[in-house]
């Protein structure tokens, strides 16, 4: 398998803006710990359900997916496991009926199999998104399985600040740029005005998103709006990442999922419906971009978490 600098598109490949398998997305993300969506009923940050069987040699990482990590995904938590969206009728079929075939997939895409916090298998599957996070044993299963895979390749694991010169990990960097937003410049470049984009059929694109349905945010309330696209899974509506070689973060790219989304073939009912973002929002989403970017590679951003560079998480 190449590693090839490759794109890790988290929007095209791990979610599809209008297949969900509940209403309704999260309200609040937490990359470091599984399943947190600020539910305190829940101490342990994840779905309830215990570990799925492992049963089966683990020879090296590729029997130890499909001994173990494979039935995992199939069947845990009981009726919501990762398999019952994706190897199903919902959601993008990374998983097949058979782990050999799945294995096959996910091998031929660096951004699956790559050290943990570059995976969008492991981001993902920490939070909770239109459907449950792992379980606590499912995100320790997972992660051990992709360090086990970066070993045998040979990944090296990322040093330094996130960005250019510095590696780091994508979920530093996503971070790291969610605080590098600022709602001036969102506001500026109108893209407070994406909600309202008409579908084929007439609905509006709040309509359907309005409260992070299927990982797009995108309501009547501007503010709550940008807040929430600064934070993961919704920023990747804007980002994704690109691997090095060696499976390293390398850097951030623009992700145009929201220019390209209406436009995109329909290869598997239910599909979004089509539409055609208007040109000055297509403008306004690039030099959004641009700006926020120019931020991020100076390092000019206030530290993650303490409001960005005007709005930031």
């Amino acid at each position: 398998m190449s590693w090839k600098l490759t794109s890790i598109a988290l929007l095209s490949a791990m979610t599809a803006l209008g297949v969900a398998c509940v209403s309704e997305g999260p309200t609040t993300l937490d990359l470091t710990q599984p399943g947190s969506s600020g539910d305190s009923s829940n101490p342990s940050g994840g779905p309830t359900g215990g570990p799925s069987a492992t049963t089966g040699p683990v020879a090296g990482a590729k029997d130890m997916f499909i001994n173990q990590v494979y039935p995992s995904l199939m069947s845990e938590p009981a009726g919501k496991s990762c398999g019952s969206c994706h190897a199903g009728t919902l959601g993008p079929q990374y998983l097949v009926q058979n782990a050999e075939g799945s294995y096959t997939y996910l091998d031929n895409n660096t951004k699956y199999i790559a050290l943990p916090d570059n995976s969008i298998l492991y981001l993902h599957g920490m939070t909770e998104h239109t459907g449950p996070a792992f379980t606590k044993a499912q995100a320790d299963l997972v992660k051990a399985w992709l360090l086990m895979e970066a070993d045998e390749r040979g990944l090296a694991g990322g040093g330094g600040g996130a960005g250019p010169g510095g590696n780091g990990t994508l979920a530093e960097g996503v971070v790291k740029f969610g605080g590098c937003m600022s709602l001036t410049d969102w506001t500026d470049n109108n893209l407070q005005n994406i909600q309202d984009t008409q579908v084929d059929g007439g609905e509006r694109c709040r309509d359907c998103h309005s409260q992070g349905q299927n990982n797009t945010w995108l309501g009547p309330d501007t503010e709550l709006t940008f807040e929430m696209n600064t934070k993961f899974p919704f920023i990747m509506r804007l980002i994704s990442g690109t691997v090095d070689e060696e499976g390293n973060f390398a850097d951030l790219v623009e992700s145009k999922r929201f220019i390209q989304k209406g436009q995109e073939a329909c290869v598997q009912e239910p599909c979004h419906p089509k539409f055609q973002l208007a040109d000055d929002l297509k403008t306004g989403l690039h030099q959004f971009f641009i700006l926020t970017k120019t931020k991020y590679d100076a390092g000019t951003c206030a530290d993650p978490g303490t409001g960005g560079a005007g709005g930031g998480p």
